[in-house]
């Protein structure tokens, strides 16, 4: 690989569906936030990572890197309003042609993945993991009544990692803030002023936790393994 790559892993969310951050739950008596940081820590292509944090989790998170040896960890910054505002603060401490985003949350990436997804990178520019969506979409009203079954052909479900190259991330997201577009991923906004995403299908066990019901599912896949 002939260019730099650093990660932002978000770790900033508020976590308003279950009781507590859940980067802290603990699977497998290590934390959640443990599994998403390892692959980047290991992985040969990554350099440096950039942590955007709630500031009330720093302690806790500083201790955590100490115990588990995360030295690739530069740098841990403050987070903001929303997923989109933590990203671009944490654009503000990369300096690599190729950054990855990835949400603390997701403890699944495999390093294939990783590897992929940078690849496709450096070729396209613009690159997100995903899969193809598998159950039936509907769309309903405020009352939760059906007005729309969409075909599920050629949609997709996205997670992370997202890559994207430092250029074109900082013009994406300067021009969607001078819009007043918030967007649900990091590609969308390159996605809006012309950039084309690469998708590339990731494993379905890559998934967010996002409910409590989830970790549990995340406890049953890592003793499987």
């Amino acid at each position: 690989m002939n260019d730099s790559v650093q990660a932002i892993i978000v770790a900033a969310g508020k976590s308003t569906r279950t009781k507590k951050n859940k980067i802290f739950s603990k699977l497998l008596d290590k934390p959640l936030i443990y599994y998403s940081i390892k692959p980047f820590e290991q992985h040969e292509y990554i350099g440096r990572i950039i942590l955007v944090i709630r500031p009330e989790d720093r302690e806790d998170l500083e201790a955590l890197i100490q115990k588990y040896s995360f030295r690739k960890i530069k740098k841990i910054i403050k987070g903001g309003e929303t997923r989109q505002d933590s990203v671009y603060r944490g654009l503000f401490f990369a300096d690599s042609s190729i950054i990855l985003t990835q949400n603390a949350a997701n403890p699944f990436v495999t390093k294939k993945e990783i590897t992929d997804i940078i690849k496709a990178t450096r070729k396209y520019g613009v690159a997100a993991a995903g899969y193809p969506a598998k159950d039936t979409i509907k769309r309903v009203n405020s009352k939760n009544f059906v007005t729309e079954t969409i075909k599920r052909k050629g949609l997709w479900q996205i997670q992370t990692p997202q890559g994207i190259r430092y250029k074109v991330a900082v013009k994406a997201f300067e021009q969607a803030y001078k819009d007043g577009f918030i967007g649900t991923d990091d590609v969308s906004l390159a996605e809006r002023i012309g950039y084309k995403v690469k998708l590339i299908r990731c494993s379905r066990k890559n998934i967010k936790i996002t409910y409590p019901e989830d970790l549990k599912l995340a406890e049953l896949m890592l003793r499987a393994k």
